[in-house]
């Protein structure tokens, strides 16, 4: 989401999406790396495969599930390069290595903190 709302404001000139869009700082975040394991998992199940539709939603709730995911207010933490990085390097381990650029994504994920920032709500309020 945050790839589209950075693309449609940089391509439309004037349009923001302050106050247009609300999510809460405590939603978890749907990662690339959460979508090639989802095609993984797939894999790995072989001829007993569930059909996912491999967009993330399934490893990303693994991740939420766990306590390892990580959450939008996450994105202004100093920490959330390393944080990413341990997360990554984690389902390295359980899926082998893949094909999969942490650092563009850690860079992409830091320029979509302005819109984050602006599209950021504490859903109780």
């Amino acid at each position: 989401m945050i790839r589209n709302v950075v693309s449609t404001e940089s391509l439309t000139a004037g349009l923001s999406c302050a106050n247009r869009l609300f999510i809460s700082d405590r939603a978890h975040l749907v990662l690339g790396f959460h979508q090639i394991v989802d095609g993984l998992k797939e894999i790995e199940l072989g001829g007993s495969s569930i059909g996912t539709t491999k967009k993330g939603i399934g490893p990303a709730y693994s991740s939420k599930a766990s306590r390892s995911g990580l959450r939008v207010h996450h994105l202004y933490d100093p920490s959330f390069p390393a944080k990413f990085r341990k997360l990554v390097e984690g389902r390295f381990k359980r899926y082998g290595h893949f094909e999969f650029d942490t650092e563009g994504e850690i860079e992409m994920l830091q320029v979509g903190q302005h819109c984050a920032g602006a599209i950021q709500s504490n859903a109780s309020e």
